[in-house]
This record gives structure tokens, C-alpha cells and sequence, in this order.
């Protein structure tokens, strides 16, 4: 019986994990040549504009669908501010710069 050093779960381990081939071809000769090799990056934009942005106001939701916010502070400041018990608050986030809102 031959045991396989490199096996996982009694699979060869070039069947399970590939080795990582390189994607990249030489467009032409003249950058083979030159040994300079330019990876192409994407250039399209990772961020998501709506949940992207500074920060406005720190907000609360009540219960009753009220939102109410503060410019500088933390969320329990603004539940002494207004008088309000932690019952009634139904989410907590902020007011971004572009309008839109982040709930947690």
C-alpha cells in the first residue's frame, strides 16, 4: 500500500488546490522584450456613494417613526437632550453629508 504525502481527504493535492496560474499575456513582442510587463487595473470606483460620506448628525429613530439628531455628540446625548427613555428608540445611526442614512 502507498501512502500520498500530499492528500487531502484521499484526493491528490494538485486536484483539490490547482497551482495558481499566471492570467497576464504579452500583448507583443516589444514588451517581451523590454521585460516590462504592465498590469491593467480596474479602474472603476469600489465605493458605494450611498453609504459613502461625512458624517452630519448623529440620529436616533423612535418607536413612533420620529427621527431625531444631533450635530456633535454621542447617541446617549441626544437621549438626554431630548428627555427620551431608551424604550422608545428603534434604531441608531447617522445623517450622512449626501442625505442618506445608516441605521444600525
Amino acid at each position: 500500500m502507498q501512502i500520498i504525502m500530499s492528500t487531502i481527504r484521499g484526493e491528490r493535492i494538485d486536484l483539490v488546490r490547482p497551482k495558481a496560474i499566471n492570467s497576464r499575456c504579452i500583448k507583443n513582442r516589444k514588451e517581451r522584450l523590454d521585460g516590462i510587463v504592465r498590469q491593467k487595473h480596474n479602474t472603476r470606483s469600489k465605493t458605494i456613494k450611498n453609504h459613502c460620506g461625512r458624517v452630519k448628525e448623529v440620529c436616533i429613530q423612535l418607536t413612533n417613526g420620529i427621527i431625531k439628531g444631533i450635530k456633535k455628540g454621542t447617541h446617549i446625548d441626544i437621549l438626554n437632550q431630548y428627555e427620551l427613555s431608551a424604550e422608545q428608540v428603534l434604531k441608531v445611526g447617522w445623517l450622512l453629508d449626501n442625505g442618506s442614512y445608516i441605521w444600525r
